[in-house]
């Protein structure tokens, strides 16, 4: 059974192959690079038919990877990716549930402990924060559309289902990573363990083949850049609709970017004979 919230990177990349190992610790580096948000052409679809092909060959390279596995591990890393959908971004953090199985039995839950430490106000605030923090992944798709991998590539092996909500940002790694740094700022001392566990859920998207890296890139860091002005409205004693027009002027402005430098979002059959794979 996997532990999903005890889970270290290295034991993640373990469960998914070794063929993936390096494409996932690329990822993982991205997230927390922050020259990363510095460079807009990494947080949008590529402008040339080449990058799009690049990104296709890595989800198709993962997908790939799970032919390797033995079936009780493939098993494991399917569960375990489907774990990461159903439960959300934000709840994987602090599982609400703790008869859930992705958390140790015999060790309190990050839930539990955090909980007991903070009491019903940090509850509260960390709702509230949730809350504001949708806005900023929300309102970007609905004013972008960029396809599902599936829809691109029909012959992917995917797991779960495709939302028909556009790609772009991953809702899942923006709402996770808004919540692990309000959880950091609230509860410092266990930064890492959030930060730990905050970088499995976008390498599961991509896992699953339900994003393009660009998506999970360009969500990570715009949720700190957002949260970041958020949290200082709030000690500053902020309104919630304050904090709300923060959110909306980000969420702009990252909706601004992508239309100044997304490449096209579909480039059929020569793209899928650049990443050298069939449709």
């Amino acid at each position: 059974m996997i532990q999903l919230s005890q889970l270290p990177v290295a034991e993640l990349k373990q469960v998914i192959g070794p063929r993936a190992a390096a494409a996932v610790e690329d990822i993982r580096i991205a997230l927390n690079d922050p020259a990363v948000a510095k460079r807009p052409e990494l947080l949008v679809p590529p402008a040339t038919t080449e990058g799009q092909a690049a990104e296709l060959r890595l989800l198709h390279g993962l997908a790939e990877s799970r032919t390797a596995l033995t079936p009780a591990k493939r098993a494991d890393a399917e569960r375990f990716t489907e774990l990461m959908d159903h439960h959300g971004g934000g709840k994987l953090l602090v599982g609400t549930d703790p008869s859930k199985t992705y958390h140790t039995p015999a060790e309190p839950t990050l839930w539990e402990t955090w909980a007991a430490r903070q009491g019903q106000a940090g509850v509260d605030l960390l709702h509230k924060m949730d809350a504001i923090g949708d806005i900023g992944w929300m309102v970007p798709k609905q004013a972008v559309d960029q396809p599902r991998p599936k829809a691109i590539f029909p012959g992917l092996d995917t797991i779960g289902i495709s939302p028909p909500n556009s790609s772009w940002p991953s809702g899942h790694t923006y709402q996770q990573r808004f919540r692990y740094r309000t959880l950091m700022q609230m509860q410092p001392e266990d930064a890492a363990r959030f930060r730990r566990t905050s970088e499995q859920l976008p390498i599961s998207r991509l896992y699953a083949g339900q994003h393009w890296p660009n998506n999970v890139l360009a969500a990570a860091h715009f949720a700190d850049a957002a949260h970041a002005d958020v949290w200082s409205a709030h000690v500053r004693g902020a309104s919630v609709q304050d904090m709300q027009g923060i959110m909306h002027a980000h969420a702009e402005r990252n909706v601004a970017l992508f239309k100044r430098h997304a490449g096209p979002t579909d480039f059929g059959p020569r793209l899928l004979e650049l990443a050298g794979v069939a449709s």
